[in-house]
């Protein structure tokens, strides 16, 4: 965004700004001079201030005729005046009618004198610093013209008798006069040029804010697109390994399977012991590579999905009956419970079973021989909430961040159960987030865990779901 064009629009809009309040005053002047003249009785030469008022409306039709033509709808090839020299010229003009006008309306007895102040403040927002005091100095020697003029007698003075009890042109106070109106003049463009000057340097501030603004949105735009590109190399070489990797292992085990059955001949103690090693990591192995398509799945947003009202209480309760017999192996209490006439929602019937079993069965794993797994689902927020508490192991609370990390196991569940591929809690994170809910975590290490997930009643947005 570069200043310049700015700039210009500002300075060509001032310009159409000054036509309009040039055309406020000379009907204002109209009315002064009017009821001046011809209410309150002031001898003052009426034709020469019309004739000045006719000379300000002709130079504003001008004016109004050249801002339009050259700048507001300007041909092509046209050759026109830069905005800031036309800005100056009207200003100078300007206080010329302004310097006529007081002189022959009372000249330095006439209050309209301070009017100068409002162009010392238009000329301080248009134009540069140097500029406007130039303009205050213009100014200033226009009222030194008109008071020593009329003072020693080179100018004729026109009294406003009837509004003033005494003529104060050629007395002392006319030069007091003088001296508060040039002090006026220079503070006045001082402050306003003060002020003006911070005002454009919070405006280039902001510009180059919204430069940078729009530069790091375009390096965060190529960046993610950088990032979304690897991600998808990334999840279609997962895909494509795992795939491979798990015919040749399930192959494997068939065959180990096959030794340990005896069917190619007996086996020794040592052999039988060396096999069964080999099918419990080749089983573990198998299941990791199983996780990993189940969140590669659950990731892919072009995959099709089937959602379907879903109830989530009957899926919770087929899940825990499933999962009974390794619950009943550790001792380990299993109670659901579920709300009355719950709401179905629509969902994958899939991933559903899919969340329920992993949570369930991570709450079975972790909990001790004897212990307690509460399953609780209700409804809340136009949705169902389903929590699953344990009385288990429990999490340290600086690893509760990492807890959804893909790969990631706490280090008291290593040291519990060596086998396990660190990805259920990313499954049930990516199931979570494919449906639009909520999945939060609260643990006491050694007290034992609550896992609570929301999912909304309604579809999924496509948009989002993206």
């Amino acid at each position: 965004m570069d200043r310049a064009p700015l700039r210009h629009r500002e300075l060509v809009e001032r310009l159409q700004w000054l036509v309009w309040l040039r055309w406020a005053a000379v009907l204002g002047l109209g009315a002064s001079i009017t009821g001046s003249v011809f209410l309150l009785k002031v001898p003052l030469p009426a034709e020469a201030l019309y004739f000045l008022l006719g000379s300000i409306s002709l130079y504003n039709v001008i004016c109004h005729a050249y801002v339009d033509r050259n700048y507001r709808h300007p041909a092509p090839n046209t050759a026109a005046l830069p905005p800031a020299a036309l800005a100056n010229l009207q200003i100078i003009l300007d206080l010329v009618f302004l310097a006529l006008f007081l002189h022959y309306a009372g000249g330095v007895e006439n209050p309209f004198a301070f009017f100068f102040i409002f162009h010392m403040i238009i000329a301080s927002i248009l134009l540069s610093r140097r500029a406007a005091f130039a303009q205050a100095t213009l100014a200033v020697a226009l009222m030194f013209v008109i008071v020593a003029g009329e003072h020693y007698g080179a100018l004729r003075h026109y009294p406003l008798t009837g509004i003033l009890p005494t003529e104060l042109a050629h007395s002392a106070y006319a030069w007091a006069l003088l001296f508060v109106f040039a002090a006026t003049m220079y503070t006045s463009v001082y402050m306003a040029t003060s002020i003006t000057a911070r005002l454009r340097q919070r405006e280039a501030d902001i510009v180059k804010l919204s430069q940078d603004i729009q530069e790091q949105a375009r390096q965060l735009e190529q960046s993610y697109d950088d990032l979304a590109r690897t991600q998808k190399l990334q999840m279609t070489y997962m895909r494509k390994t795992s795939h491979e990797l798990r015919s040749p292992l399930a192959a494997i085990e068939s065959m180990l399977t096959v030794i340990l059955e005896g069917l190619t001949g007996e086996v020794s103690a040592k052999t039988r012991e060396l096999v069964e090693r080999s099918v419990a990591r080749l089983q573990a192995l198998l299941r990791t590579v199983n996780d990993l398509l189940i969140l590669l799945q659950s990731r892919d947003a072009k995959l099709e999905r089937d959602f379907r009202h879903v109830d989530v209480a009957n899926c919770v309760e087929t899940v825990a009956e499933m999962l009974q017999t390794r619950a009943d192996s550790k001792g380990i209490t299993v109670d659901v419970d579920s709300a009355f006439g719950l709401p179905t929602i629509l969902a994958d019937p899939e991933s559903m079973e899919q969340l329920c079993t992993n949570l369930l069965a991570n709450a079975i794993k972790y909990t001790l021989g004897g212990g307690q797994v509460t399953v609780r689902t209700q409804g809340r927020d136009a949705g169902i909430e389903v929590s699953v508490q344990d009385t288990g192991i429990g999490i340290p609370d600086e690893e509760l961040p990492k807890l959804f990390n893909d790969f990631f196991r706490a280090s008291n569940a290593r040291e519990y159960e060596e086998v396990g591929s660190g990805l259920g809690l990313s499954i049930v994170k990516s199931i979570v987030d494919l449906h639009h809910g909520t999945v939060a975590v609260q643990s006491k290490r050694g007290e034992g865990t609550t896992f609570t997930v929301w999912l909304p009643a309604g579809p999924p947005t496509p948009a989002l779901e993206k």
